[in-house]
């Protein structure tokens, strides 16, 4: 580790150390050796930390944030990943917004949290118009469909969907069979009210779906931006 970190008899550049590291870290959680990754990340963090490199200690903390997610630490997670969010405000990153908004989701999907999902996606969603990030988009879109599957939520599921047919997922058999399932159990002027709905504005029954189910739970709130700083000790 040490002369790969080193290259030898000439040191590298405390970033390239950093990135070096955290780019170690990253193939440690795909192969999800995760104490390996923990290590990694955290020999990376600090010297992010030292060079003030904010784009870097955000990355880093958002990847061990992620690791303590999977390791079933979820408050530390939360905490991380707010951390982390605080950090992206700071220095305007709309992009790595996106991103860590949708890792929040996915965190909270883990840990039976839909409605909490939902409100995380939905941020990702706000973060950037869909022509900025199309991937982020469409990836967002698919963490809100599976929060409103685990939720039952026909509706926000079905709008979710039709959404996500227009990005290239091939899910249009899927819409199909669910819509003939309606029609079978609806009556007709129903069944014809949400089909246009649903072809005319599907976005805006998502987020009326999303608003109303936000609603409907008394705990769904998330923790306020800002309300962790940037300081989380990945040892702890």
């Amino acid at each position: 580790m040490e002369a790969a970190i080193e290259g030898g008899d000439e040191p590298l550049s405390e970033r390239l150390k950093a990135n070096t590291l955290r780019a170690l870290g990253d193939l440690d959680l795909r192969e999800a050796r995760l104490k390996e990754a923990r290590t990694n990340y955290g020999l990376a963090l600090p010297i992010y930390r030292e060079i003030q490199d904010r784009m870097g200690e955000a990355n880093t903390l958002q990847m061990l944030s992620r690791s303590d997610s999977i390791e079933g630490a979820p408050k530390k997670a939360e905490s991380g990943f707010m951390a982390v969010q605080h950090i992206l405000n700071e220095i305007g990153n709309r992009l790595g917004s996106r991103s860590n908004w949708g890792y929040l989701g996915e965190h909270y999907i883990r840990n039976d949290k839909a409605v909490l999902a939902l409100g995380a996606y939905q941020a990702s969603l706000d973060a950037l118009p869909r022509e900025g990030d199309n991937w982020g988009y469409h990836i967002s879109l698919r963490g809100q469909l599976t929060a409103f599957e685990e939720m039952q939520n026909i509706l926000g599921f079905l709008a979710c969907l039709q959404l996500l047919i227009g990005t290239g997922d091939d899910i249009k058999d899927q819409y199909a069979s669910m819509m003939a399932s309606l029609k079978d159990g609806i009556p007709q002027d129903k069944f014809d009210e949400l089909e246009h709905a649903l072809f005319d504005n599907p976005d805006g029954l998502r987020l009326a779906a999303v608003q109303q189910a936000i609603e409907q739970d008394g705990q769904s709130k998330s923790p306020e931006i800002g309300e962790t700083g940037s300081d989380v000790n990945p040892e702890e």
